[in-house]
C-alpha cells in the first residue's frame, strides 16, 4: 500500500503562535509542514517569508514544504533553501517554460525536493515533458490560491489523470500532492486519482483534536 503523507498547512493555524502550532501538528502525527509564501502580486495576499521558514525550521523536526506563490521564484530559491526548506514548490504560471525548468533545477541544486503547482484555471497541458522531467512532485491546486478554508473544486480532478497519463508515457513517476479543500470526504476522491500527499489546513488546525483529524485523513485516503 502506498504511504499516505499528511502535510498540514500552517496558513490555517493560529497566526499569533506559529511555532506552537507547528509543534502541535508535529505531535499530532503530521509528516510534513506546508508553508505558503505569497508576494501580493501572484496572489493578492502577502503572507510569510524567509524569517517565518527559519522560525518553523527551528521549532520542529518536520520537513518543511515551502509553496512559493510568487512571480519570480528563481530569485529566492537559495534563501528558502538556506532557511530550512526540505522541498520547494513553484508555480508553472510564474514564468516561461525555460525559466521554470531552470528554477526546478536550481531547487534541486540546493538540495531540496522540486515541486510544480498549477492553479485551477491552468490546463494540464501546461505541464510539458520538459517540466515533468524535472519535478519530484506535482501539485494541481484544488482551490484558488491565496486563502485557507475554501471549498474543494471537483472540476480539477481530470488534471490529475491527464498529468499522470503524460508522466507514464514518458516513463516518469510523478508524486501527486493535493492542496485545497482536503478533508475526510475529499481525500478518497483524491486518492483514487493518484494523490498520496495531502495538504490539509482547516481539517487539521481547526479540528477539536488534530491527532484524531490526521488519523481520520489517513484512513479516508486509504479507502
Amino acid at each position: 500500500m502506498t504511504r499516505v503523507i499528511i502535510a498540514p498547512s500552517i496558513l490555517a493555524a493560529d497566526q499569533t503562535r506559529l511555532a506552537a502550532e507547528a509543534k502541535r501538528a508535529q505531535k499530532a502525527g503530521a509528516d510534513i509542514l506546508h508553508v505558503d509564501v505569497m508576494d501580493g502580486k501572484f496572489v493578492p495576499r502577502v503572507n510569510y517569508g524567509v524569517p517565518t521558514v527559519k522560525l518553523l525550521a527551528k521549532a520542529v523536526q518536520l520537513p518543511l514544504d515551502v509553496h512559493l506563490m510568487i512571480r519570480t521564484p528563481w530569485l529566492v530559491i537559495k534563501d528558502y533553501a538556506k532557511a530550512g526548506a526540505a522541498s520547494i514548490c513553484i508555480h508553472v504560471e510564474a514564468g516561461t517554460e525555460k525559466q521554470i525548468v531552470q528554477t526546478l533545477k536550481l531547487i534541486k541544486k540546493h538540495g531540496c525536493g522540486a515541486g510544480l503547482a498549477l492553479v485551477p484555471a491552468t490546463p494540464a497541458s501546461k505541464i510539458t515533458p520538459a517540466l515533468l522531467a524535472e519535478c519530484d512532485y506535482i501539485l494541481p491546486m484544488t482551490v484558488a490560491p491565496g486563502y485557507s478554508g475554501q471549498a474543494f473544486m471537483p472540476k480539477v480532478m481530470p488534471k490529475f489523470r491527464q498529468i499522470a497519463k503524460a508522466a507514464t508515457a514518458l516513463k516518469l513517476k510523478a508524486l501527486f500532492m493535493a492542496d485545497g479543500g482536503v478533508n475526510d470526504k475529499t481525500a478518497p476522491i483524491l486518492a483514487k486519482a493518484g494523490v498520496t500527499a495531502f495538504v490539509a489546513g482547516a481539517a487539521v488546525f481547526c479540528a477539536p483534536n488534530a491527532a484524531a483529524a490526521i488519523k481520520e485523513l489517513r484512513k479516508a485516503a486509504s479507502r
